[in-house]
């Protein structure tokens, strides 16, 4: 660029040359630079199919966990994923696994056949199963590979048609998985990677540990048969000790990927803890009906009240319906266990389109479903555990508030968690974590 201006001066060119000179020289220094600018992603492994399909996407920089799990997973060890919610753990997973089901199918080695998927995903419930698949269909879009889900909500038969068709990814809740594998509508024989998402609760008590140890049965049969044992990966935002002994007993060799915020509550900066204190159970309504008139001032709003029982949420539901009856609140949807299927994805998406401002539910609606524009949280009750007191305040992408309706027999673990919240201390100890 000086040999351009030297060479103006020296012949005496006019200064709008000059300037005009310099446009068009830094225009073709920069082209120059972005034509050799290595994407964040493909420093990571990430093929150009991929890459083109996260461009599209305007995802351009990896987080932190996605830096340091998606180069784990790609080397096909064994990996638990550890990191706070909305830090982009699906992505972290199936990223490198697409580019490794592609580059299996670019080599050759491996053939694609009905009811032999080679990738398979569980999750907890189906809506996070769907929300999982559809995050995957998107990559589809450039990445050559077919996935498809096996969640419930819709009849075995076009779950049984869709498996038919050689599939490269199935995401499948614990439950419907051995149904259809029990029928032989999907079988294990070309498996080569498998994830736990949600592993905290999928190996717990509460959750699917019975239905994932008869999973874990099945995959051992095979591995000897083939003498092959497939990719293991598990995440979750809180590594508990049902997840610490279900990897040391079955994959002795994993590594553990943790992202620097794991077990940490937001910063108070960005959501709010309000802490309502009551002295007797009965003033909870009164409290709740004040909460929602205030936040229905805003037709925006989206808000999620957690209750801790499906009676309870029925009662909450109930009232919020006739508050909407009056005019005094917007509308409410009704999410928990208890409801079939249809219903309860109808209430989903009522919520997430806009057409409900309250979303009222169990802890079922406290893992990994993904609503960013969720700015309060009313838990009408108090969690029995810190572990879903994270969960829950991690509906929260951006900023918002936690309200907490707060009896007598709730108030230590309520102290306890909301301590934790104020300093931004880790919840490691509250939830019994090796």
């Amino acid at each position: 660029m000086r040999y351009h201006f030297s060479f103006c001066r020296l012949f005496g060119l006019p200064g709008q040359w000059r300037t005009c000179l310099l446009k068009r020289t830094l225009s073709i220094h920069s082209k120059l630079e972005a034509k050799h600018t290595i994407s964040p992603f493909a420093s990571l492994g990430i093929g150009k199919e991929l890459l083109a399909s996260l461009d599209e996407q305007g995802i351009h920089v990896p987080t932190q966990i996605q830096n340091r799990g998606i180069p784990k997973i790609l080397t096909g060890s064994n990996v638990f994923i550890g990191a706070e919610t909305g830090s982009g753990k699906t992505l972290t997973f199936l990223l490198p696994l697409v580019e490794l089901l592609t580059r299996q199918e670019k080599s050759g080695r491996v053939e694609r056949l009905p009811n032999r998927p080679r990738c398979l995903v569980f999750a907890p419930t189906r809506e996070l199963g769907e929300q999982i698949c559809k995050v995957a269909k998107k990559l589809s879009h450039r990445a050559r590979f077919s996935c498809t889900e096996i969640v419930g909500g819709r009849s075995r038969k076009a779950e049984e048609e869709s498996l038919s068709v050689p599939r490269d990814l199935v995401v499948a809740t614990p439950g419907r998985f051995l149904e259809h594998n029990r029928k032989k509508n999907i079988m294990l024989s070309e498996l080569r990677h498998i994830v736990f998402d949600e592993a905290d609760y999928l190996f717990s008590r509460l959750g699917f540990r019975e239905e994932t140890k008869e999973f874990l049965l099945n995959v051992e049969r095979h591995a000897v048969l083939k003498d092959r044992k497939p990719q293991m990966i598990g995440t979750a935002a809180l590594k508990t000790l049902e997840v610490d002994s279900f990897f040391h007993y079955y994959c002795p060799s994993t590594s553990f990927v943790l992202s620097d915020k794991l077990h940490q509550l937001p910063l108070e900066e960005r959501v709010r803890s309000e802490p309502l204190y009551l002295a007797k159970v009965s003033e909870k309504r009164t409290a709740l009906e004040k909460l929602v008139k205030e936040i229905s001032k805003n037709e925006d709003s989206k808000t999620i009240v957690f209750c801790n029982t499906v009676d309870s949420c029925r009662f909450v539901d109930h009232v919020l319906s006739g508050l909407n009856e009056k005019g005094e609140c917007l509308p409410s949807a009704c999410y928990h266990g208890e409801m079939p299927p249809k219903e309860r994805r109808s209430s989903w998406i009522r919520f997430c389109e806009k057409d409900a401002g309250f979303l009222v539910c169990t802890d079922l609606g406290a893992r990994g479903l993904d609503v960013p524009s969720i700015g309060a949280i009313i838990m009408f009750d108090f969690p029995k555990t810190a572990a879903s007191y994270l969960h829950r305040v991690g509906r929260i992408r951006n900023e918002g508030v936690v309200y907490s309706l707060i009896t007598h027999s709730s108030r230590k673990l309520a102290e306890m968690c909301l301590s934790a919240h104020a300093t931004t201390k880790t919840t490691k100890k509250l939830v019994q974590i090796p």
